[in-house]
């Protein structure tokens, strides 16, 4: 069954700019690409014209598929890189700090938390590697050949 959907060209705007983020969230890791995904992006893609969007959408004929233009990329990419660089730092943060909760009072111990209670052994340690991330960078991170005695 297909249903109509009218949208403004702010919604259409909208609703690509989401579009392709979510396409690429879901298929930038991967080399193959999600023949579903790809065919929902393409078909709405292919609406550009009505909303005067020629400046970030373009018809490749000799691929047969519609594409975002570079400046579109470019304006996307943006957003991109702001997730990238925040889910770094999170992760970073979020996963030394599990590493040396785990080293303080053991693996089992940690497991066994529910999520409260993780959340909140982990808070101030994640807030002291964000601070020292924001301050610091990756400046004062070094490995060490030293492997770390977690028990449990």
């Amino acid at each position: 069954m297909a249903a109509k959907i009218e949208l403004t060209n702010e919604q259409y705007i909208a609703l690509i700019k989401l579009v392709y983020l979510g396409h690429w969230m879901a298929t930038s890791i991967y080399e193959d690409h999600d023949e579903e995904l790809d065919t929902l992006e393409n078909h709405l893609y292919s609406f550009y014209k009505n909303f005067d969007m020629d400046e970030w959408i373009e018809f490749s004929a000799k691929m047969g598929s519609f594409f975002p233009t570079p400046e579109f990329d470019e304006a996307m990419g943006e957003f991109v890189d702001n997730y990238d660089d925040f889910i770094f730092w999170k992760q970073l943060a979020e996963r030394m700090s599990r590493r040396d909760l785990e080293k303080e009072l053991g693996i089992a111990k940690v497991e066994s938390m529910d999520y409260t209670e993780l959340t909140a052994a982990m808070e101030p340690l994640i807030d002291k590697y964000t601070s020292e991330f924001m301050d610091n960078g990756v400046d004062r991170i070094y490995l060490s050949e030293q492997k770390p005695k977690i028990s449990g």
